[in-house]
């Protein structure tokens, strides 16, 4: 029997209009969300802009830079985040010049990319 691989939505896509049991955890007009992952007791996340790409935090309900991870933005080319049997995170990208995917393992991120 095949195991399904589990997914992970990023916000905003198919979001449900509903306001019950849903918690907003931050104001995120200006970037969009890659990748949520959990690394010991916090939550954190992979964003992009239209100049960069960032490892952040939330504080007081924004989003708190950590460091640059590229300089060039990277945006979701789908709409799912892929969690693997053992842990992994994995989100495909693309951009004007780049495309390829970013894993994340506990506290290593790394981003694979090739030119199209």
């Amino acid at each position: 029997m095949r195991r399904k691989k589990n997914r992970i939505r990023p916000t905003g896509y198919r979001e449900s209009k509903a306001d019950k049991g849903r918690t907003k955890l931050v104001d995120n007009a200006s970037v969009v969300t890659l990748i949520s992952f959990p690394y010991k007791d916090g939550l954190y996340h992979i964003i992009t802009d239209q100049d960069r790409t960032y490892l952040a935090g939330v504080k007081d309900m924004k989003f708190e830079i950590i460091t640059t991870i590229s300089e060039t933005s990277l945006w979701p080319d789908r709409e799912d985040v892929i969690l693997t049997a053992d842990d992994q995170y994995v989100v495909f990208f693309r951009n004007r010049i780049d495309k390829g995917y970013i894993n994340v393992i506990g506290n290593k991120i790394t981003i694979y990319k090739y030119t199209h």
